[in-house]
């Protein structure tokens, strides 16, 4: 006997345009395997699925904390937010230039 489930392939936070909702896309994945576990077959892309953060913003997602094992709950946004600023600290790392003043500390490349 088989299983074939469905699995988050790619995830991602697109904004169109600063200021812009941020639309989340998540690409499905179809995965098969066998009655040992082993995976026999992956699939290419078999689903795509949009939502604008603005619609979900404040929707609630339980979860548990792979390397503490505590259970904590977030709004979508605040799952949002925590990626996109992990995602920032990674800047320095691979393009020169430097963050500005707070509120917003947009990462500056270059000025004239």
């Amino acid at each position: 006997m088989s299983l074939t489930y469905a699995r988050t392939f790619r995830l991602s936070f697109e904004t169109p345009r600063p200021g812009g909702d941020v639309v989340i896309r998540a690409e499905l994945h179809h995965i098969t395997e066998d009655a040992a576990g082993n995976v026999t077959f992956i699939s290419g892309t078999q689903h795509e699925m949009f939502r604008l953060l603005s619609a979900i913003a404040t929707d609630p997602v339980q979860f548990v904390d792979p390397t503490t094992g505590q259970q904590h709950e977030l709004t979508v946004a605040a799952i949002a937010n925590a990626v996109t600023e992990a995602v920032r600290d990674w800047f320095p790392d691979e393009i020169e230039g430097e963050f500005g003043p707070e509120p917003d500390r947009k990462y500056i490349v270059s000025q004239e």
